[in-house]
């Protein structure tokens, strides 16, 4: 019978690229008022901390076509909590060859 174990890490994940199926997190650029994305399928943390905030980075394809004086912005958001889940099955231990 298959099990399962859910666990959530705590500190630094040692994960350079860490990807997340999530929503896209929508911002407004505070010099245009275009809307702003940031895609986790896309995009990624880089060694996410639990507990610590991340700057988000956006950039703005609108205001830098103006000439604007500012197209880049950050938005901090804090990482809570990260959940890893895993199945296996004891009947399936296998001698490694």
């Amino acid at each position: 019978m298959k099990q399962v174990i859910v666990g959530h890490p705590e500190g630094e994940v040692q994960v350079k690229r860490f990807y997340m199926n999530c929503p896209t997190i929508v911002v407004e650029c505070p010099g245009c008022g275009s809307k702003l994305a940031y895609d986790f399928d896309e995009q990624y943390l880089s060694y996410p901390e639990i507990g610590v905030k991340e700057h988000i980075g956006f950039y703005c394809d609108k205001c830098s076509e103006a000439d604007a004086e500012c197209v880049e912005y950050t938005v901090p958001v804090l990482i809570k909590d990260i959940s890893v889940t895993l199945e296996y099955d004891p009947d399936e231990v296998k001698p490694e060859l």
